[in-house]
């Protein structure tokens, strides 16, 4: 799993990688993402969604075939 997330990672635009290592790695708060990074907190909150948004889709199909999550069928019908 290391490999494929630091894959993902680097996969990810330069400001999203500093917004989410910064949230992940340093245990920043966003306030104090914004403070370091001069932006403001909802730019830090947009960008830490869309970062984990990217990273959930990329690692996806690792997650299935390792067990970590379950493909579950849509409702029936529709």
């Amino acid at each position: 799993m290391d490999e494929q997330l630091v894959h993902a990672l680097d996969e990810l635009p330069k400001e999203y990688q500093t917004v989410m290592m910064l949230w992940a790695v340093e245990d920043f708060s966003y306030r104090e993402i914004a403070a370091a990074l001069e932006v403001p907190i909802g730019t830090v909150m947009s960008r830490l969604h869309r970062a984990k948004q990217r990273l959930a889709v990329q690692l996806h199909d690792y997650a299935l075939r390792e067990g970590v999550i379950r493909e579950y069928p849509g409702p029936a019908g529709g």
